[in-house]
């Protein structure tokens, strides 16, 4: 009985302190965003209007968002991603954004890829906060679909990424959820586009 009794008072305690931790838990995954990151869009638009106008557009908010510097290794092929960045945890290597299909975002909806600038989850899993997407949340359809399409036009590389070099647990990307419930918190007052100095410094320039 002396054992029973005693594990009824370690329930006693553990139990509510499980579901005080459990409360918090939902708490901060709801601050994140809840479950809408995660679901990443499959399908959707491929055909973005492609005139001068629009790409001239894109081109210049992939400039302002320094989209080559980031996404293009020294000495390689602009746009292709593999650029290595170290960070506290190891290197983390930049993807390709050419429009190739097997190693690029050749086959990426504007769904998709507006769902990762604003969330930064892909069909890969979570992004590395390396990944600017807490400001890129601030950026207009109007200017993902210019970039969408810009970043379409440019001739496709078959370009793979090099593994990153992560220690634990930042090497496990299901970790990344902790971080972003204890760090990231979507912005609700987003800069309107309509005051665009602000806007284009705190969202695509980051």
């Amino acid at each position: 009985m002396s054992a029973l009794r005693r594990l009824g008072w370690i329930g006693l305690i553990v139990l509510p302190l499980l579901l005080a931790l459990g409360a918090v838990g939902a708490v901060l995954f709801a601050r994140q965003g809840g479950f809408a990151p995660y679901r990443v869009p499959h399908g959707g638009t491929r055909e973005v209007p492609h005139d001068a106008a629009t790409l001239q557009r894109g081109e210049y908010l992939a400039r302002l968002g320094n989209c080559a510097t980031c996404h293009t290794a020294r000495g390689g092929t602009p746009f292709a991603g593999a650029r290595g960045f170290v960070t506290d945890y190891g290197w983390i290597y930049s993807t390709n954004l050419t429009p190739d299909v097997a190693t690029g975002i050749g086959d990426w909806s504007l769904e998709e890829f507006a769902h990762v600038l604003r969330h930064g989850v892909s069909r890969h899993g979570v992004l590395y906060p390396v990944f600017p997407y807490a400001h890129f949340a601030a950026v207009a359809d109007g200017d993902i679909a210019a970039i969408y399409a810009y970043l379409h036009s440019l001739p496709p590389v078959a370009a793979p990424r090099p593994e990153n070099a992560l220690e634990w647990p930042a090497s496990w990307r299901p970790a990344l959820i902790g971080w972003r419930m204890l760090y990231y918190r979507p912005d609700a007052n987003a800069t309107p586009a309509s005051d665009r100095g602000r806007y284009l410094v705190e969202g695509i320039g980051h």
